[in-house]
C-alpha cells in the first residue's frame, strides 16, 4: 500500500526460471540518511538502503526493488543501478587467490540445459596473475555468428569490452586471460590453409600501402602464410587494416567470421614496427605473455608502471 506522504514509490519485481538468480549491482546511491532507513530509503530482498554507497552488489532468487522518497529529491540524489539474470549461485563473483582449479558448469549438466537462460560468472585474480579457462566438455547449438546458443567471454567486466563468443560442439580448449589481452590457445584462430585475406580502409596514402604490402612480402617470404585481397563473395575471415587510437596495434589471430583490426598509424609507420603488428594478426603474441614465462625469465615488477602491468 502506498503512504499518500510519499513523493516517489516506485516498485520493480525482476523474475527468473527456475535455478537462476538476479546479481543486482548498485553502482551509486545517494539517499539522505535516517534511522533505519525509515524515511527515504532503496528497499531490496527486504533490506533498506539510505545514505551513500556504490559498487554494491546483492545476489538472490526472485528481486523486489523498492524505491520510496517522502522529499523531492535534489538533482544528485537518487541511485543507479543495473542487473543482470545469472545462475552458477553465490559464487558467480570471486577473487581467485590460489591455484586450485574452480569448476563452473551450465545449469542442469550433464543432462540439456534450460533454453532462455543466461549465466554470468566473473572471476578477478591477484595482481600479475592470469586465468586460464579449460572446456573439459563444449556441447551448443550451433548458429551463424553464434547467434543463438554460446559462450562469451571478456577481459575486461561484464558492463563493457568485446567478446569472444564460442558456439557449436569445437571445444575452445585453453583460454588464457590477462590485463590487457585474451590469448586463446586453439584452432579457432588459425587462417584457413595459411591464406590471410585482407582489406584496406581508405585512409592510407602515399608510401603507406607500398610500406604494408612490403611488410606482408617479408612474412611470406620467411613463412608459409600467403596474403590475398579479400573477396567479400568468399572471405568471411579478413585483416582488416585501419587506423584507431591505439596508433599500431593488431588483434590476435583471425576472428571467425568476422574482421580482424590491424592499426598502421602514421606516427608509428615504420617497416619494423608493421612486421611486428602482422606478427599478431598472424596470431602470434609477446614472449613475456606466454603463461609459462615465469619458467624462463624473472620479471622485475618493481621497474614496470602499474598501468604497463599484464
Amino acid at each position: 500500500m502506498n503512504d499518500s506522504r510519499n513523493i516517489l514509490n516506485y516498485k520493480w519485481k525482476i523474475p527468473v526460471s527456475s535455478g537462476g538468480k538476479v546479481a543486482f549491482k548498485i553502482l551509486s546511491l545517494n539517499i539522505p540518511k535516517s534511522p533505519g532507513c525509515v524515511t527515504d530509503y532503496l528497499e531490496v530482498r527486504k533490506a533498506r538502503y539510505c545514505g551513500n554507497y556504490t559498487n554494491l552488489l546483492l545476489i538472490d532468487e526472485d528481486m523486489t526493488v523498492k524505491y520510496v522518497r517522502t522529499q523531492r529529491p535534489n538533482e544528485d540524489e537518487g541511485f543507479l543501478a543495473i542487473y543482470r539474470k545469472i545462475c552458477g549461485g553465490e559464487k558467480f563473483i570471486m577473487t581467485i587467490m590460489s591455484n586450485d582449479p574452480i569448476t563452473i558448469q551450465s545449469p542442469n549438466y550433464p543432462s540439456d540445459y534450460q533454453p532462455n537462460s543466461e549465466c554470468l560468472w566473473e572471476f578477478t585474480v591477484l595482481k600479475y596473475h592470469k586465468t586460464t579457462i579449460h572446456f573439459d566438455y563444449f556441447n551448443l547449438e550451433l548458429s551463424d555468428n553464434c547467434t543463438f546458443d554460446h559462450v562469451q567471454i571478456w577481459t575486461y567486466n561484464w558492463e563493457e569490452g568485446s567478446p569472444r563468443i564460442h558456439c557449436g560442439k569445437q571445444n575452445p580448449w585453453n583460454i588464457i586471460l590477462s590485463k590487457k589481452s585474451v590469448v586463446l590457445k586453439d584452432t579457432e584462430l588459425l587462417w584457413y590453409n595459411e591464406i590471410i585475406p585482407y582489406e584496406f580502409k581508405d585512409v592510407y596514402t602515399g608510401a603507406q600501402p607500398r610500406l604494408i604490402l612490403q611488410a606482408m612480402r617479408r612474412w611470406e617470404e620467411a613463412s608459409c602464410i600467403t596474403f590475398v585481397k579479400r573477396n567479400e563473395k568468399v572471405h568471411r575471415s579478413y585483416l582488416f587494416f585501419t587506423k584507431i587510437n591505439c596508433g599500431c596495434c593488431s588483434t590476435i589471430g583471425r576472428v571467425n567470421g568476422g574482421k580482424s583490426t590491424i592499426s598502421i598509424y602514421d606516427d608509428c609507420d615504420k617497416f619494423g614496427t608493421t612486421l611486428h603488428e602482422l606478427e599478431h594478426a598472424i596470431g602470434f603474441f609477446h614472449e613475456h605473455e606466454h603463461p609459462d614465462r615465469d619458467e624462463y625469465v624473472k620479471i622485475n615488477f618493481d621497474n614496470i608502471k602499474d598501468v604497463l602491468v599484464l
